[in-house]
């Protein structure tokens, strides 16, 4: 169960580190520009970011709660079910990680092609 939770944390944070690195980015890359707008940044965190951890969150809480119940109650799970739910989390993580690193690399490259600042 510690390893779980230890998990979902490493997940979280990951998560959040990697929305940090993706705000700055944008805010030096629309400063630059002169044309930076709260709104924009919000509405991606709000219907990209925030759904796909949701979605995560809800899937790791479940698996967190099959594994709780198992333990209280002495029943023995298979252990294909486990790894069906972790398929699952897997796979959320992964279309979270590649949409936030997709974004970082595209805002690197746009400050690498405006900028001195990050050599070529």
């Amino acid at each position: 169960m510690v390893t779980l939770l230890t998990t979902i944390l490493f997940g979280l944070l990951t998560f959040a580190m990697l929305s940090i690195i993706n705000a700055v980015l944008a805010y030096f890359l629309h400063l630059q520009a002169g044309d930076f707008e709260w709104n924009k940044l919000i509405e991606f965190m709000k219907k990209r970011v925030a759904v796909c951890v949701g979605v995560w969150f809800l899937f790791s809480m479940m698996n967190v709660l099959v594994v709780w119940l198992t333990e209280r109650f002495g029943y023995v799970m298979p252990a294909f079910s486990f790894g069906a739910m972790s398929v699952i989390i897997n796979t959320f993580s992964a279309l979270l990680i590649a949409l936030l690193g997709a974004k970082i690399i595209d805002k690197i490259s746009k400050l690498r092609g405006n900028t001195g600042f990050i050599p070529s």
